[in-house]
């Protein structure tokens, strides 16, 4: 088991590394399953599902190891999978995804294995890749496992190579990393997962 994602009282999504999507009905205590076909491209792409988000629409997102990004739909009871493809990228879709997160926009946040950051809007089904380089306003890390939105609309985003923050207005980051000589400075450059206190 490698993510959760809850519906309050009704049930409860549940990502494995090789089986597959699941769903358990709270009510009827019974599962559902959901897993990759190459006879159907309603399904998903692959069966290790390592990232999962409910977003405020109530829709259930899923991040695979290979696989890229998918959504469910209810309705239907189907998976759609999202196109993740741009010129930047080389047209690829299928991601590792490690982390999925929604702003406040209702953009929806890619973290990738070795690909960087991406943000998907689905106004426009515009998408935007953020990888590092040269330039210190870069993203720090090609592998992005932890993402958040603070309070004051700062969006953070943990990798193997530092803390980041970034402005959405300019692109720009803002690197936090560990330095051996400063004893308060972050204490390693892996950052796995944030949360914002009540403060």
């Amino acid at each position: 088991v490698t993510a959760f994602a809850s519906e309050n009282d009704k049930g409860l999504w549940i990502g494995t590394d090789g089986g597959g999507l699941n769903y358990l009905d709270l009510k009827t205590q019974t599962f559902k399953h959901y897993t990759q076909s190459n006879q159907d491209s309603n399904s998903l792409r692959s069966n290790a599902v390592l990232a999962l988000m409910i977003d405020k629409k109530g829709r259930l997102w899923s991040g695979t190891w290979g696989g890229g990004l998918a959504r469910f739909d209810a309705k239907q009871d189907k998976v759609i999978r999202v196109n993740l493809r741009n010129a930047e990228n080389g047209n690829e879709e299928n991601f590792n995804v490690w982390s999925l997160f929604e702003d406040a926009a209702g953009d929806v946040w890619v973290g990738t294995q070795m690909k960087g950051l991406l943000r998907w809007r689905e106004a426009d089904n515009s998408l935007v890749q953020y990888r590092p380089g040269d330039d210190p306003t870069s993203i720090a890390g090609e592998a992005v496992w932890s993402m958040m939105e603070d309070a004051g609309g700062n969006f953070w985003v943990g990798t193997n190579q530092g803390l980041n923050i970034l402005d959405p207005r300019t692109g720009k980051f803002t690197r936090i990393l560990h330095d051996p000589s400063d004893t308060t400075s972050l204490s390693h450059n892996s950052v796995e997962s944030m949360l914002e206190d009540s403060k």
